[in-house]
């Protein structure tokens, strides 16, 4: 009986525990691959929430690696490196060296178990997009986006976050980049980034009333990039005001390292005196 109970203790904190366990990275494994007169090794992906899933990943990842070792030819060794690792998606270059050396490159949507969509975390129609990218084959790294020069090359060409931070789809971006949430109680503080990290600053909002906020650099660096806003109504309203009381969210993020002051004004369009006025101070490195 005592083992029993004891038993069960164990298991429902062990639940407890699954419940409450945040992981930081997608669990990505080294595996033996062998085909046809090809070795290697390549990434094998664990611990998904959907079996289904786990397994669509790992058998885009292997047939990758079936191809990429046909092309190189003779007796390939494949090899792969992760280049970043989040825990709802993850980027992988894959070698194979054997007649010649080719590589390739994925970037895997854990979520979705599939190759990640361009378009769930840039923006594809931007002049931005075609000058850096344009149709070429590229991965996400730590510091930015590794673009392949020639077709069946290396990733040699790696463009910083911070500069292209305007073609980040903000609603995916927090996906990778890292980002941070404020909201009035970090006014007159100060935050401390890199330049291409992203700022979500959540203001309460009534649209009904004609007012919105709108944010205005107030530093002598040029920096500073408005990525747009959104707003959120909950489903309920628990203010007890008329109108459609929410939030307001924007985003915004900085090019460059300095040190910057933005100020949210909350006022009508039409209209010079706001009716609230707030400060937020940033040194980004």
């Amino acid at each position: 009986m005592k083992k029993w109970i004891a038993g069960l203790a164990l298991s429902a904190l062990l639940g407890l525990q699954s419940q409450v366990l945040a992981f930081g990275h997608t669990t990505v494994l080294a595996q033996d691959f062998k085909s046809g007169k090809a070795g290697g090794s390549v990434p094998y992906v664990d611990g998904m929430k959907e079996d289904y899933l786990q397994k669509n990943v790992n058998s885009l990842l292997h047939t990758r690696a079936e191809e990429l070792a046909r092309k190189a030819g003779g007796n390939a060794v494949v090899s792969y490196t992760v280049t970043v690792n989040r825990p709802t998606l993850f980027s992988v270059v894959m070698k194979a060296s054997g007649d010649r050396t080719v590589y390739d490159g994925m970037n895997i949507d854990v979520a979705a178990g599939a190759e990640l969509e361009p378009k769930e975390l840039l923006y594809t129609n931007t002049a931005e997009y075609q000058q850096y990218i344009g149709s070429r084959h590229y991965v996400f790294s730590e510091d930015g986006i590794a673009v392949q020069s020639a077709a069946d090359g290396p990733f040699d060409k790696v463009v910083p976050y911070r500069s292209i931070v305007s073609m980040i789809n903000v609603a995916g971006g927090a996906r990778l980049l890292t980002s941070y949430k404020l909201t009035k109680e970090s006014q007159d503080k100060t935050l401390s980034l890199r330049a291409g990290e992203l700022i979500a600053l959540y203001l309460d909002s009534n649209p009904a009333s004609g007012m919105d906020w709108v944010l205005t650099d107030r530093s002598a660096a040029p920096g500073f990039r408005d990525l747009g806003h959104s707003f959120y109504m909950p489903m309920v309203n628990k203010t007890g005001r008329g109108g459609t009381p929410g939030q307001t969210i924007m985003f915004l993020a900085f090019d460059r390292p300095g040190t910057y002051t933005v100020e949210a004004v909350y006022k009508r369009r039409m209209e010079k005196s706001p009716y609230n006025e707030l400060n937020f101070h940033f040194d980004v490195h």
